[in-house]
């Protein structure tokens, strides 16, 4: 993986956008930890993990409970949810004496929602619909409360000024994770699920596949993503300057890579895992802009369902 530093020695003026280009990512990256949520406040968050069956979503969560960030250092539960093919994952980053509790009564502000993959059934429709279904009975339950009338600029700005305390219930960000190769069937998922949430795109078990091989994935992902007009959230960056980062080999931008293994080496002796890096963008720096994504298409799916 190569550094602004790497790049100066080689003295390439083809390289300076590049140079521009690391500069820009490592200012973002500051300015946004000066103004970063601490785990503990981060209030509620719903986190959803999507892809094909087999490939280690579930592990991903695991390895979330151990890792510093949580709190809940107990084994995994998993608890129905009202669609029969997903769990329900509650997790914490608060302190063991907090008195914040969700509904059960536990300290729990995290909640991870575990979905089937899509190889668990022969119809990839049985696994994508409950999926959608989910998202959007959590917007009809909030848009029940409220008034019809009340104009979309008035709500957005009621929403975004609960500020960091979240708890809407809605899906707060989509994991998509893919493993060594991105299908058919993803692209048509993610398009589906971009409508109604903000997708983050992941590379699972990096720990698998040589340095090479990890940023060749890093670039086709993107590149099937824009040929196929799916947003997704750059953490920053748009989309031609992740791309850029992933031909040139510069980690520390999506797709995240990451590993759920003890060890982080690969055959060469080294392999990329950004896992600290994508739970500390999603639970302290970039906190504030996923709630505020989320607002934007709980409002966008209220205006295109009115009456």
């Amino acid at each position: 993986m190569r550094t602004v530093k790497d790049i100066e020695t080689r003295n390439a003026p083809s390289e300076a956008v590049l140079i521009d280009l690391i500069r820009r990512q490592n200012m973002i990256l500051r300015t946004k930890e000066s103004r970063a949520f601490t785990p503990a406040c981060c209030g509620r968050l719903k986190i959803m993990l999507a892809g094909d069956t087999g490939i280690g979503k579930t592990r991903l969560i695991e390895s979330f409970m151990r890792s510093a960030f949580s709190s809940s250092h107990s084994s995994l539960k998993k608890q129905t949810s009202d669609f029969p093919v997903i769990c329900e994952i509650p997790s914490s980053t608060l302190p063991l004496d907090s008195t914040v509790m969700d509904p059960s009564g536990k300290c729990n502000n995290i909640t991870f929602v575990d979905t089937p993959g899509l190889g668990a059934f022969m119809d990839a429709s049985s696994v994508i619909q409950p999926c959608l279904e989910y998202i959007t009975n959590q917007f009809e339950k909030t848009n029940a409360f409220l008034n019809p009338n009340i104009e979309d600029h008035r709500l957005s700005e009621f929403f975004n000024n609960l500020g960091a305390g979240g708890g809407l219930g809605h899906v707060d960000v989509c994991l998509y994770c893919v493993l060594h190769r991105v299908k058919p069937v993803d692209i048509e998922f993610m398009r589906l699920l971009a409508a109604h949430v903000t997708l983050v795109p992941i590379i699972l078990k990096s720990d698998t596949m040589s340095l090479e091989s990890v940023f060749s994935l890093k670039k086709t992902f993107l590149h099937h993503l824009s040929r196929s007009n799916i947003p997704i959230y750059g953490f920053g960056l748009g989309e031609q300057e992740l791309t850029r980062l992933a031909e040139f080999h510069v980690g520390g931008s999506v797709p995240f890579c990451v590993s759920t293994v003890e060890t982080t080496e690969d055959r060469d002796g080294w392999c990329l895992n950004e896992a600290e890096l994508l739970w500390r963008s999603l639970l302290c720096n970039h906190l504030a802009d996923l709630r505020r994504l989320g607002v934007e298409r709980f409002l966008a799916w209220r205006t295109a369902n009115k009456s």
